[in-house]
């Protein structure tokens, strides 16, 4: 690690005491389903002091906020996603549970309007598509498909028991018997399906 480079790790919804204009790169990544209020973690890494306890953390001019998510609705270009399969009532139980919770883990489609309200400027949105597996022809997209495969199939689990468990009060053996439906989804090269990131 160089000499320079030092990570913090802290609860980005808890008070920051890291220091005004303390940071030129801020980088969050796959944050969805663990914030409460987007609006007030944007206005806590960008804006003004209001009170002597909040502080603009980013520097002014060039420090730059890079935020990464997954778009987890299940989405396909070509008609083979019924809304009645598994990883289509998995992905609406996800988002009722921890929309329930108070951290919902649907992405925030009005994200560049709440960095835009928070003064955030000079947004950049890119959208890559991530394929569930290694249908599509394209070798990039193919090999998209490969990587975002193994993080979905060993992370369903990780990302289902808490919120289903917790919010729907399912006992855990329901939620691992709901896993492999989804997974043979996911795994099944005849349906088209992606997610955005």
């Amino acid at each position: 690690i160089p000499r320079n480079l030092r990570f913090q790790l802290c609860d980005y919804e808890s008070e920051w005491t890291l220091g005004m204009d303390s940071f030129d790169l801020i980088h969050i990544r796959q944050a969805c389903g663990s914030v409460s209020s987007w609006p007030a973690l944007y206005r806590r890494i960008f804006e003004e002091a209001k009170t002597y306890e909040q502080y603009r953390h980013l520097k002014p001019g060039y420090g730059h906020l890079e935020h990464v998510e997954i778009d987890f609705q299940p989405r396909c270009d070509e008609g083979t996603l019924s809304p009645e399969l598994n990883v289509v009532k998995w992905y609406n139980w996800l988002v009722d549970a921890t929309y329930r919770s108070g951290r919902c883990i649907a992405y925030q489609h009005s994200t560049r309007q709440m960095l835009q309200e928070a003064g955030f400027v000079d947004i950049v949105e890119t959208i890559i598509r991530a394929p569930y597996n290694d249908w599509p022809s394209d070798p990039h997209e193919k090999n998209i498909g490969r990587w975002y495969n193994l993080g979905m199939t060993e992370g369903l689990e990780a990302l289902s028991l808490g919120p289903l468990t917790r919010v729907f009060k399912w006992p855990a053996e329901t939620v691992r018997g709901i896993i492999p439906g989804v997974e043979k989804e996911i795994n099944c090269k005849r349906i088209h399906a992606y997610n955005n990131m």
